[in-house]
C-alpha cells in the first residue's frame, strides 16, 4: 500500500470511531456541562453562598495585587496596565451581579462566574432539566450575545 492509502484509511477509521462515539452519547452529557473544579461546601439552604464567596475572594485578591502594583514606584506603563486590570475586574463583578439578578428575577437560584470567554452558571435547587438549561442560556444570550460561551451546570 502506498502512503496516501494508509493515511486515508487511518483518517477514515478515526472519523468513524468519533462519529460512533458522539452518536452513542446521551443527550444529557452533551447539553448540560458539569461543574468545573468548584469545591462547594453547602452551608446555606441553596448552597450558593460558598461559591459566591470563593469567586469574590479570587476577584478581590486579584484587585489587591493590582493595587499593590499601583503603590510601587513602577513605570507608568505598569500602573496603566494595573488600572486597566482593576477596571476589567470591577466590570466583571458588576456583570456577574447583573446576570445573577436577571436570573433570580426569573426564579433561578444560581451563581454566575465570568471568565475571559465563558459565562458559567451554577444552578441550585433545580432538577437537571435540559429545557431549564436552554431557558437560562436564552436569557443570558440576550445580554451576552456572541461575545462569550454560556455554560450551565446543576448542583
Amino acid at each position: 500500500m502506498n502512503r496516501q492509502a494508509i493515511a486515508f484509511i487511518s483518517l477514515f477509521s478515526l472519523i468513524l470511531m468519533l462519529s460512533v462515539y458522539y452518536v452513542s452519547m446521551d443527550n444529557d452529557d452533551v447539553a448540560v456541562i458539569q461543574p468545573q473544579d468548584h469545591e462547594v461546601v453547602s452551608t446555606l439552604s441553596d448552597g450558593s453562598q460558598p461559591l459566591k464567596d470563593q469567586i469574590n475572594e479570587q476577584d478581590q485578591s486579584e484587585i489587591q495585587k493590582q493595587k499593590e502594583i499601583l503603590g510601587t514606584k513602577g513605570d507608568s506603563e505598569e500602573k496603566s496596565e494595573a488600572l486597566d486590570a482593576i477596571a476589567k475586574l470591577e466590570n466583571k463583578q458588576k456583570q456577574q451581579q447583573e446576570y445573577e439578578a436577571l436570573l433570580s428575577e426569573q426564579g433561578f437560584k444560581c451563581v454566575v462566574e465570568i471568565d475571559e470567554s465563558v459565562v458559567r452558571v451554577t444552578v441550585y435547587e433545580q432538577g437537571k432539566d435540559l429545557n431549564l438549561a436552554n431557558q437560562i442560556m436564552n436569557l443570558l444570550y440576550e445580554k451576552v450575545g456572541n461575545e462569550k460561551t454560556i455554560e450551565v451546570s446543576f448542583s
